[in-house]
């Protein structure tokens, strides 16, 4: 068992001026996260038409409040990015039982990626893209290594 002092305990990928740039454009898109998710689950489905059937008995309007309460959660969570290290391993065993794949999280990154540029505009260039490129792509890690490892969780934390 190793303990939360661990010297191989994980730590952010992203600077301090990263995690600025994303907490303060998602504070921009708070007005309109329904419409993120939206946009968001769109792309997905037109990116990979066979992931719909992943959500055919979901309400679309709760699955994407859900999405957006998970982003929101990260991004205030990105300070103690060690903390978010077992809810996201959760996160990545529970989509382990819904069928999802290591090839997914690619079209996933597309979607998201591509959600988010759509309403940012400008202000998605550069820095901000390369920071949410940056966190997607260590979550998702933390997410397959969750379907590898099984669920980890921390009182708080995920569910």
């Amino acid at each position: 068992m190793a303990s939360t002092t661990d010297s191989s305990a994980p730590v952010s990928p992203l600077t301090p001026d990263q995690v600025k740039l994303i907490k303060e454009s998602w504070r921009i898109l708070a007005p309109k996260l329904g419409l993120v998710a939206k946009q968001f689950y769109a792309r997905l489905f037109d990116l990979d038409p066979g992931l719909e059937a992943f959500f055919s008995k979901i309400a679309m309007d709760q699955q994407g409040k859900k999405f957006t309460d998970t982003i929101t959660i990260v991004v205030k969570g990105l300070d103690y990015f060690e903390m978010l290290v077992p809810a996201i391993g959760q996160l990545g065993s529970r989509h382990e039982g819904y069928g999802v794949k290591d090839e997914h999280y690619v079209v996933v990154k597309r979607a998201l990626l591509g959600a988010l540029g759509s309403n940012l505009g400008d202000r998605f260039a550069g820095g901000t893209q390369e920071a949410w490129s940056i966190t997607y792509d260590a979550l998702a890690e933390i997410m397959k290594k969750g379907q590898q490892d099984g669920p980890v969780t921390i009182p708080g934390i995920g569910s």
